[in-house]
């Protein structure tokens, strides 16, 4: 989804998917009796998918007074607009095809010692016909002994296979769930949301999480800490929060070049690993073995996981390509067409193959991993 927000300060846009413009109801007066904000809506095609846009009338306001408009969704940082001498403005919603439905509400609040009037503009976002269907998966993690994995999709689902046991997945979560980490003891997992939510399942513990805290990017992935059971988040700018997990190191206070995409602990807990979209590594009190940061690479890198063999690492590409440091090579779908790109992968406790696990639940085993089934 696009929105724009015209003002007299300039244009915001930020993408999303497509969506349908739910009315809004106008204000009452605020508290000087004077400012309103009241909007309408209209329905429009614009390609294969649906788009709404809102008329907001601004009344009341001081000239040229700056709204500030925000949001729950952790992806779009709030924004302003200015009312203008002639006290109007609105919002215009574009759609386009992504990765699954969301809904989410956009607060557009007057800033003043005298004024305070708001209004929510509540957009549901179904998926055009033509749309490709939604992700089945963002990740999976292999259960104990490797003979079994469980597949995480973006709604907070779980599917089991093989031995794995399926102990529950969320409800109606507030953002898109973005990683699945397993216990080592195959007894449980977590899931962790983009806004930082995290929901522990059989016998894994909630130590804690970063929903409601101010994140300066979205959650992107997660690692168990195998010495203790708690866990590390990581931030798509490299910033770390480690609960009940000691903390190494992170990138927070570094501009990387390109956005962190998952995390990976050592074999025993001493350190992680993160690695950013473009191949590059980055080690906290974790041995370095190498990286493709400074490589042309045909596909972005999506994940990584640890060899607990060797103590090296795996990075894997949305293409199905597989680059190995200090690990044995064991295959790729690097050169083959996949329905879905790969979104993440997840080793064999001995070390001597892995899985990976495509948009669509596909799985795609090499060494000695077994097929049990998949989501597609």
């Amino acid at each position: 989804m696009n929105i724009f927000t015209r003002g007299v300060i300039g244009l915001l846009m930020v993408t999303g998917l497509g969506a349908i413009f739910t009315s809004v109801p106008a204000l009452p007066a605020a508290a000087q009796g004077t400012a309103t904000i009241s909007c309408n809506r209209s329905t429009i095609q614009i390609g294969s998918g649906t788009a709404g846009e809102a008329y907001c009338n601004l009344a009341g306001f001081a000239p040229n007074e700056e709204l500030i408009a925000s949001t729950t969704d952790p992806a779009i940082a709030p924004f302003q607009f200015s009312v203008g001498g002639a006290g109007s403005g609105y919002e215009y919603i574009e759609s386009s095809c992504s990765d699954m439905p969301d809904t989410f509400s956009v607060t557009t609040t007057g800033q003043t010692s005298q004024l305070s009037v708001s209004v929510t503009l509540a957009l549901t976002l179904p998926r055009a016909p033509s749309c490709p269907p939604p992700a089945a998966a963002v990740g999976m993690a292999n259960s104990a002994g490797g003979d079994g994995y469980w597949i995480a999709g973006p709604d907070g689902t779980v599917q089991n296979f093989g031995n794995a046991s399926n102990f529950g997945g969320i409800t109606n979560p507030t953002s898109a769930v973005v990683a699945i980490a397993g216990l080592p003891s195959g007894n449980g997992y977590f899931l962790v949301e983009a806004d930082g939510y995290v929901q522990a399942f059989g016998a894994a513990v909630n130590y804690g999480d970063m929903a409601g805290k101010p994140l300066n990017e979205p959650i992107v992935g997660m690692a168990v800490d195998p010495a203790t059971g708690g866990y590390w988040l990581l931030g798509g700018d490299g910033g770390v929060f480690s609960f009940n997990a000691p903390f190494y190191g992170s990138t927070g206070n570094m501009v990387l070049n390109k956005p962190a995409v998952g995390m990976e602990a050592t074999p025993d807990g001493s350190g992680y690993w993160f690695v950013a979209s473009d191949g590059g590594v980055f080690s906290f009190n974790a041995p370095f073995y190498g990286s493709t940061g400074n490589l042309h690479l045909n596909a972005p890198v999506v994940g990584m996981s640890v060899d607990p063999a060797t103590g090296g690492y795996w990075l894997d590409a949305s293409d199905g390509g597989v680059f190995s440091f200090n690990a044995p090579f064991y295959g790729s779908t690097g050169n083959i067409h996949l329905n879905a790109p790969n979104v993440g992968m997840s080793a064999m406790p001995d070390g001597q193959g892995y899985r990976f696990v495509a948009a669509d639940g596909g799985i795609f085993d090499f060494g000695d991993a077994l097929f049990y089934g998949s989501g597609a």
